[in-house]
């Protein structure tokens, strides 16, 4: 999604690199000191995203597409330099977006 969002818009590359490395590199830190901090006998399954036991693979990785499609055409649409945008409406857009694919996915899987 990285370089597609660079591609649409036009984004400088190393700008675009500076923050992929602010938004993954925090990720590693927590999920190690997550990682780290707990015990062994209860890690098992910890942070693992697995599909409901009713779902094969492929209708999981079809409600996933669908979602994700979602988001990105949100984001794409609520983006749109043509469009005249005011105050929270691209945050709270993206925010909804977010929030109602959570709740429908996470029902499912």
């Amino acid at each position: 999604m990285r370089d597609t969002f660079e591609e649409a818009t036009k984004l400088q590359l190393y700008n675009n690199q500076f923050h992929f490395v602010c938004a993954f590199l925090p990720g590693v830190l927590g999920a190690a000191l997550l990682y780290g901090l707990t015990p062994s006998n209860v890690r098992g399954g910890l942070g693992v995203t697995a599909p409901a036991h009713n779902l094969n693979g492929g209708q999981a990785f079809g409600i996933e597409l669908l979602l994700t499609f979602v988001l990105v055409f949100t984001i794409f649409g609520a983006a749109d330099q043509g469009k005249e945008h005011r105050g929270y409406e691209i945050p709270l857009s993206i925010g909804l977006c977010v929030f109602i694919c959570h709740m429908v996915g996470v029902s499912i899987f």
